[in-house]
């Protein structure tokens, strides 16, 4: 039965198939008919033209026949002459004598012809490189009437040598007046009349982006290539761009082409008609063959049916409970690295700011540099905690200009351990690279994520180059608008990937490492990290041939550091009564140490609701100084308090950990915020930046002991 179906399906389909292609041969068998006996007719006229072009010649020259150059310049016969050829053939615009020295001495034009130099024409230079035989040049724009026209032209020989040029020049309009009538069938396109060379001599209807001359890989010129003398062609028109069904033929002798073309899409207009129709009634006898098969074959279609839809329903939930599991997976990581990147933030916090504090009051050298040793691991501590938050998504995009190179030497080591000991890293950096406009942190994770997918598709070992160059404005990549923009590619010599693979390769959660080697996200973050730095990435690759990505970024002004706060000093800084709110003890201590270090007096306290209760009573303060993740009330509710209690009070977030979403209200009202880990001179702008000027009358103490 199903047999039967397939039968009542595909026998008509055939038929169709066959009468479609049928019709369709004849409707182009016959624009090429129609094409060939148009271009006939059209080739003949213009034969005639140039025929009777060349008749005029021969006039001229019989009429000037030994005379000399002064006697054809002062005739008035030799002007009648002249003016007549033009009164008695339409086609003719003007009709002139170019003496041996290239100046036109006598036209029909004016009496006595004021001499100009027309050497540089290219009829002149035929002439007098020996060319016997008529010449037909390419349309220009006559310096006396400043009309444009292409002369028919034949030397004038003495004594077989060259003695000046008659010529006669024709009108592109009257060749387009007749081409006109042939336009305006239906799927006409243009008629033109093309020298060998592509010159176009006259066209119908005019075009504003029509080439003097057609390019040879048109599909005129490359049909005319052939050498042939007549023959169809079929392309993209170089004016509009359509496709066209041409024909060109050559006239007898001459290096001279007539070309007429249909639009191929109104050319076949009554065969799509045709195809409609015939559609209709393929439609309608299918379906009369297959009804009466179906309705036998509902039943069993219908239980089979069912089996696959509970077969596909089964499918779909277990992908979806697997997605789901991956999601909240992923979900429960970016909170648990939050979490972790929160209390190390503290934990860094206060190493960084003890070992500073420690620098200040320490004058052995072999201790300041134990010192700095431990501080330069701190920060590379607190930069992993930067990358944790940012995989969290817990932070946003903070783009400025980055030196590229820069960035990639002072990542070496990194990127070295992330490699491995079999894969060997080069480095290819251009020289005056441009700095981009980018997040430091999320390009550093970028190239981590990089080098670590190189070093995977390496299990044997290889070779890992990055390379970095300036890509100028004028040929974006795609997608990207027109500017300068930084390259930075990452090429490996690795097992490479296949045409599917590299397509979904920036998919979220699409990998093709074995279960727990990986989680799918890193090329997902890449491709939207440099998308919202306004640029994009890409990968070429192939099995065997390695991978290359490379990731393009904006072009920026110059790189610059961002840490360009200088500590204010106590004689210069504003001594502030300051308000000190922080759960971790140590950060407390901390903090309290950095503030009275700068003079200013200052109350801590571990919670906010103690914090609300000091602001309830007739103390003062210049400023609160507010961690934002806390337990219980989080600094975004005390802020809310406090404002509420002392609308005026400058407040300081302290953050290693920032709901952005939470933040974000306070920092576009204009609350200061400084991040964890800081250092002293960073919270001592963001205090001074918050309480201005604000000092306490002269003998004035802390509201209250400093608390631990």
């Amino acid at each position: 039965m199903r047999r039967w179906i397939a039968v009542c399906v595909v026998v008509p389909a055939l038929l169709f198939a066959l009468a479609v292609w049928y019709d369709r041969a004849v409707t182009l068998r016959n624009a090429h008919d129609r094409l060939a006996s148009t271009v006939d007719a059209l080739a003949a006229h213009a034969e005639a033209v140039l025929q009777t072009a060349s008749l005029a010649l021969a006039l001229q020259l019989d009429a000037v026949k030994d005379m000399e150059w002064q006697t054809i310049a002062t005739s008035p016969d030799v002007h009648r002459v002249l003016v007549r050829l033009t009164q008695q053939l339409p086609q003719v615009d003007s009709a002139f004598f170019v003496d041996p020295e290239g100046r036109n001495s006598a036209s029909s034009r004016a009496f006595p012809m004021p001499p100009y130099d027309v050497s540089d024409r290219e009829y002149y230079r035929a002439a007098k490189d020996g060319e016997t035989g008529l010449v037909v040049s390419a349309p220009f724009v006559g310096r006396a009437a400043g009309t444009l026209g292409f002369t028919v032209s034949r030397v004038r020989l003495r004594n077989g040598a060259f003695d000046g040029v008659a010529a006669i020049t024709l009108s592109p309009a009257y060749f387009g007046s007749v081409y006109e009538s042939v336009v305006q069938w239906p799927a006409a396109s243009a008629a033109l009349l093309v020298r060998r060379d592509g010159t176009v001599l006259a066209r119908f209807p005019a075009a504003a982006t029509l080439p003097d001359r057609l390019p040879p890989d048109s599909p005129t010129m490359r049909a005319v290539a052939t050498g042939g003398t007549a023959g169809f062609f079929a392309g993209a028109s170089v004016v509009d761009g359509r496709d066209k069904l041409g024909f060109f033929r050559g006239l007898p002798g001459r290096d001279v082409f007539m070309v007429f073309g249909l639009d191929t899409e109104r050319a076949l207009a009554q065969w799509r008609v045709h195809l409609a129709i015939c559609a209709g009634f393929m439609l309608l006898a299918m379906l009369a063959l297959t009804v009466t098969a179906r309705l036998a074959l509902r039943r069993a279609d219908s239980e089979q049916a069912n089996l696959q839809a509970l077969v596909a329903e089964t499918g779909r939930r277990q992908t979806a409970e697997a997605t789901l599991q991956q999601m909240q997976k992923m979900e429960a990581l970016g909170r648990l690295t939050g979490g972790v990147a929160h209390d190390f933030n503290n934990l860094l916090t206060v190493v960084l700011g003890s070992l500073e504090l420690a620098t200040l009051r320490i004058s052995d050298p072999r201790v300041l540099r134990l010192l700095s040793a431990a501080a330069q691991a701190a920060q590379r501590g607190a930069r992993l905690t930067a990358q944790m938050l940012a995989f969290a998504r817990r932070q946003p995009l903070e783009l400025r200009p980055i030196d590229a190179n820069e960035a990639l030497l002072g990542m070496d080591q990194l990127l070295h351990r992330t490699a491995g000991a079999l894969v060997q890293i080069g480095y290819e950096l251009g020289d005056g690279l441009w700095p981009v406009l980018a997040d430091p942190v999320q390009l550093e994770l970028a190239l981590l994520n990089l080098v670590a997918n190189a070093r995977d598709a390496m299990p044997q070992g290889g070779t890992l180059t990055i390379r970095t160059f300036n890509l100028p404005a004028g040929e974006p990549p795609a997608g990207l608008a027109p500017a300068d923009y930084v390259m930075i590619a990452v090429q490996d010599t690795g097992e490479g990937m296949s045409e599917e693979v590299r397509a979904s390769a920036f998919e979220p959660f699409f990998t093709t490492k074995e279960p727990g080697k990986g989680t799918g996200l890193g090329l997902s973050m890449i491709y939207g990290f440099a998308r919202q730095a306004g640029g994009t990435v890409s990968i070429d690759s192939a099995p065997g041939a390695g991978t290359t990505v490379r990731i393009i970024l904006p072009r920026t002004g110059p790189a610059t550091s961002t840490d360009t706060t200088e500590p204010a000093t106590p004689d210069e800084a504003a001594t502030l009564r300051i308000l000190l709110v922080d759960d971790d003890s140590g950060v407390r201590a901390l903090a309290r140490e950095m503030l009275q270090e700068q003079g200013h007096f200052v109350t801590d306290v571990a919670s906010g609701t103690a914090a609300l209760a000091l602001l309830r009573t007739q103390e003062a303060y210049d400023v609160l100084l507010l961690d934002f993740a806390m337990p219980g009330m989080n600094g975004g509710q005390v802020a809310s308090a406090a404002s509420t209690i002392r609308p005026d009070l400058p407040i300081v977030f302290m953050t290693g950990y920032a709901e952005i979403a939470l933040l974000k209200p306070w920092l576009e009202r204009g609350f200061a915020m400084v991040d964890k880990p800081f250092r002293a001179k960073a919270l001592q702008a963001a205090i001074q930046k918050a309480g201005g000027s604000a000092k306490p009358p002269a003998g004035v103490q802390p509201p209250h002991p400093a608390r631990g």
